[in-house]
Formats: structure tokens, sequence, C-alpha cells
């Protein structure tokens, strides 16, 4: 159970119409902390957080983060399409079997809304080939809009509702917090049994490519 701890009104105002929008500026600095905020969170629970000034800054980074894992071949889900290079879009996996997701070297994904409290993503889900993405190659690279980070997941619980309750949808959400970890063998702490070893946030502070 959620326990609401903000006024309704002010929720409202963060998230409408199921987009983030930015943070009533209230006080100086409370966008800057809250991106502080779950830049921290996300580092402590295992994930790896770099800045990007915009599109061209990310692509470039996410290219080179590619090339640094030795993947061969790329999933990406398609609304995170504008964050790949021509050359990455050449290697991409076609189709939307899991099998094929499942064998490439990385998945490129697109964060709808980062939680500053626990440092998790959260996506709203449109296929089963835009989930896949996110779960089953070994490397996750996650593009998140700095201007979409809420402080607490009620935050987005209206876009959330509304994104489940849409009959023509997907009717899925995934909440993303670190790496796959799991301590199912012998009470080890393990990583990427389950999902994703490695987590890579891609936060982009400056304009992002506009949304489909």
């Amino acid at each position: 159970m959620v326990t609401r701890r903000r006024r309704p009104a002010e929720a409202e105002r963060t998230i409408r119409n199921g987009r983030a929008t930015q943070p009533p500026r209230s006080g100086a600095g409370r966008g800057a902390g809250r991106i502080r905020r779950f830049r921290e969170r996300a580092e402590a629970v295992g994930a790896e957080v770099v800045i990007a000034a915009g599109p061209t800054q990310a692509r470039g980074m996410i290219a080179g983060i590619i090339r640094e894992t030795g993947a061969a071949t790329v999933a990406s889900a398609g609304d995170a399409k504008g964050y790949l290079t021509a050359a990455l879009n050449a290697g991409l996996v076609r189709g939307p079997k899991a099998e094929d997701i499942a064998a490439a070297g990385a998945g490129v994904v697109l964060a709808h809304y980062g939680i500053a409290e626990t440092g998790s993503l959260v996506h709203l889900d449109r296929s089963d080939a835009d989930k896949n993405a996110w779960t089953l190659p070994p490397v996750c690279l996650a593009v998140l809009e700095a201007k979409t980070i809420a402080e607490r997941l009620e935050d987005v619980l209206p876009a959330l509702r509304r994104h489940l309750a849409d009959a023509g949808g997907f009717g899925q959400a995934s909440i993303v917090t670190g790496p796959s970890r799991t301590a199912d063998v012998e009470n080890v702490l393990q990583t990427g049994v389950h999902g994703p070893g490695r987590l890579i946030i891609v936060l982009i502070e400056g304009k992002a490519v506009r949304r489909r």
C-alpha cells in the first residue's frame, strides 16, 4: 500500500495527461536535488548512471558503451530507436521473437519515469517485444529524461492507472530497480541470473528526442 505524503493538487501538477512535467518551481535547485537523489539511489542498488547534455551526446555514449561491451547485435524498445546511431540501427534485432531479443548483446530502452526516492525506472509497456528488450539481453541501457524524474512512485500513479486501464493498450508496466539480483542459490547474491546483469542509465539533462 502506498501512503500519500504530498497534497493531491501538487501531484497532479507533476503528472498531467499521462506525461511527466517539470516539478513546480517552489524553491531554487529543487529539480537538481531530485536528479541528485535519483542518481545516488540508483547507484546504491547497482545501476550505473552517465549524464548526457542532449540526444546527440546520448547517442554517442550509447554507441561507445555498446562497443565496450562487445555486443554484436542490439535489441531496442520501439520508443528508444531515436537514440540509436545509424550503425547501431543496422545491427538491430528485427522482429518480436523473444529468443532473438535474448540473443542480443544489449538492449536499449526508454524509461517513461524515474523515481528519486528509490532510484527506480518506470516503463509503460506497449508490447512483449518492448518489455523483452528491458529484461532479456545481459546489458540494459535505459535512457531517462531528467524532466520525467518524480520524487515518489505515488506521483506517477495517475499515469500508471491510465496506462493500465487503456482498453486498447498492452495493459502492463515495468518498475526496474537496479540490475537483476537473486539469492536463490545457497543465499549467495548473484546478478544477471533472471535479467540484465548490468543496468546503465543514460540521464539526459537537456532537450530530449520528441516522443511518439
